[in-house]
């Protein structure tokens, strides 16, 4: 008998073994599935590939608790050559000279974007450490994420973490996202995107932030943030630890995609929008959100916030899914939809901007999902703020300049 119930719990223990390995399995086969055709050279770093660098604010700080809250809504929500990314402790731009004595000027990188009809979000895939990771293509955040944990039945996959990388030497923060706030560990590790065209040189290290199991559950999912510059006592931002200074988003075409540049993309001669940094010089934004002065809101063809003699800001947000507004527009339109007993309070949403040339550019939404920020965004906010989210921005060609504060909207 006593050999029998070894032999059982021998079985057992085998069996258990097996079902974790098998749950593991499926989670990297879901993850594989998504990033699609991706092959087992995107990690591989090549002697003429070009080097991507910047390094201004890392390690700048060790404060236990910081928050950025984001004021966030609406989340259901063969290569050629990988883009790798260096990063270095000195706060001194180090110069690499690659074998084939390529200049970094005009370097382009372009990953390919996958829409998930579950999370209502377009994702690009990457590798920490080797490891298979997807996140939602994010422009109203500014950190590179993982996941925190490695739970199978997760409802987002958004890969398996496996204590990737070493810490960074900063301190745990805690951060907001969709009203959410919880705790990040920050760590460093090598990247690379997953199917990426274009190249750079290594070593490829970057600081990402680990998020803990709440923030991740209740946020809605894991994001790659392309919010470039923030106050110094904020963690590195992705793009803060490159020397990219553009980046282009591409919903309109079949096949979507993010390019990241290291010299703007829109031409001299080109039209484009003004933005502004109103946000953050003026009522302390800690995050520079892309933003422009709107030039009118019209919702089911009436005018909204047009009276007062408020400016109106709109961040523009692929992280978010439909309209996030300020409370007073929120109620504005409100009380009009009752007044003319409307029976949909956002249908057809207009919003017009002025090109430099004083040309009208327009972004429409049918029916978004929209919803107020639960107070003022920031303590002395005395103006209208709206976030146009992916209603707004399917189908168009974005294009951000983020040294000269241009938006292009094709």
């Amino acid at each position: 008998m006593a050999r029998l119930r070894m032999s059982l719990v021998q079985v057992c223990c085998v069996a258990f073994t097996s079902l974790l390995l098998a749950c593991t399995l499926c989670v990297e086969a879901l993850i594989n599935t998504a990033c699609s055709s991706i092959t087992a050279t995107d990690t591989n770093i090549r002697a003429d590939n070009v080097l991507l660098m910047a390094t201004s604010n890392v390690g700048s700080n060790n404060d236990e608790r910081v928050s950025v809250s984001q004021q966030r809504r609406e989340f259901f929500r063969s290569i050629s050559s990988p883009f790798a990314v260096s990063l270095y402790s000195s706060s001194t731009p180090i110069v690499a000279v690659a074998a084939s004595a390529q200049d970094v000027t005009g370097e382009k990188v372009t990953v390919p974007l996958e829409w998930n009809e579950k999370i209502q979000g377009y994702l690009v895939c990457y590798r920490i450490d080797g490891d298979l990771f997807r996140a939602v293509v994010d422009t109203g955040s500014p950190f590179l994420t993982i996941p925190g944990t490695c739970d199978p039945t997760t409802k987002f996959k958004w890969g398996c973490y496996r204590n990737e990388g070493v810490p960074s030497g900063l301190k745990n923060t805690f951060e907001q996202f969709d009203g959410v706030e919880g705790e990040v560990e920050w760590r460093t590790a090598q990247f690379t995107f997953a199917n990426a065209t274009g190249s750079m040189i290594g070593p490829p290290k970057m600081i990402f932030g680990v998020l803990s199991p709440r923030l991740q559950g209740l946020s809605g999912g894991v994001f790659f943030g392309l919010v470039r510059d923030t106050d110094s006592w904020i963690r590195p931002s992705f793009l803060g630890q490159t020397v990219v200074e553009a980046f282009n988003i591409d919903l309109a075409s079949a096949e979507k995609s993010l390019t990241l540049s290291t010299t703007p993309l829109i031409g001299r001669d080109d039209d484009y929008i003004q933005l502004v940094n109103d946000l953050r010089r003026r009522y302390g934004d800690p995050t520079l959100h892309y933003t422009a002065k709107v030039k009118k809101l019209t919702v089911n063809g009436s005018p909204l916030a047009a009276s007062d003699g408020k400016p109106i800001f709109a961040i523009i947000d692929t992280g978010v899914t439909g309209m996030i507004v300020s409370r007073e527009i929120f109620d504005e339109r409100y009380i009009s939809a009752r007044a003319q007993k409307e029976r949909k309070m956002w249908n057809d949403v207009v919003v017009s901007f002025n090109t430099a040339r004083g040309k009208a550019v327009t972004l429409t939404a049918d029916a978004p999902l929209t919803t107020p920020f639960g107070g003022k965004p920031w303590k002395n906010f005395d103006a209208h703020l709206i976030v146009l989210g992916l209603s707004f921005l399917e189908g168009n060609n974005l294009t951000i300049d983020i040294s000269t504060d241009r938006l292009r909207i094709n």
